[in-house]
């Protein structure tokens, strides 16, 4: 859990290299912006939740490095954003 730690911006491959890592909280930060790839290598995740946040901006492939899910919630109430083309 990387809960409430006042993080504003996941970059990309920022969890690059972190194995067996089934669940992951970013709730209740001020991320306002994913960039694409920065879930890259996260192959076993099954479940992420990003509520609570500022987000404004999810890049189009910003899940794209997610891979061999057998589920994925992931949470986007109480946040302000748009997903980019």
């Amino acid at each position: 859990s990387i809960r409430s730690n006042q993080l504003t911006v996941i970059e990309n491959r920022t969890f690059h290299g972190i194995h067996n890592l089934n669940y992951l909280y970013l709730d209740g930060n001020r991320i306002t912006v994913i960039q694409e790839g920065a879930f890259d290598g996260l192959n076993t995740l099954n479940s992420l939740s990003i509520r609570s946040n500022q987000l404004t901006v999810i890049e189009n492939r910003t899940f794209h490095g997610i891979h061999n899910l057998n589920y994925l919630y992931v949470y986007l109430y109480i946040n302000n954003f748009m997903f980019s083309n």
